[in-house]
């Protein structure tokens, strides 16, 4: 840039979710966010936190409910981590008991899926 500013630095996200249509759809949108570089995909809990070792996201977007690991323990683990990426976990259904759960294993915020295309682009350009 002229001015010697640098440009602002993209938030590198990793997405788990073990339903491929809706993991996706929400790639295909967040290729399109201009502050998020998509890292990498997994499709079950175990496959997450190895390519959370491996590609050190900035924030990990994260099914509850998923095979192998659910969202939850997989939450529990990267938060233990020293430099833990921010989680946000994603869910079917807003009930109050899941969003607890969520936040009491440590993720930074839980998000509908129904809402999540809408909701997931501000938080993410934040």
């Amino acid at each position: 840039m002229a001015d010697g500013s640098k440009a602002p630095q993209k938030k590198r996200v990793l997405v788990a979710d073990d339903n491929e249509t809706y993991r996706s759809a929400l790639l295909t949108v967040l290729r399109g966010v201009p502050a998020v570089e998509v890292v990498g995909q997994a499709a079950d809990g175990d496959e997450c936190l190895r390519l959370a070792e491996v590609l050190a996201p900035d924030v990990v977007l994260l099914d509850v409910n998923m095979p192998s690991l659910n969202g939850l323990e997989v939450t529990r683990r990267l938060k233990s981590r020293e430099r833990p990426p921010l989680v946000v976990v994603l869910s079917l259904s807003d009930a109050g008991t899941s969003r607890a759960a969520a936040l009491a294993a440590g993720a930074d915020a839980y998000v509908e899926k129904s809402s999540a295309l809408t909701d997931l682009v501000p938080l993410l350009s934040a």
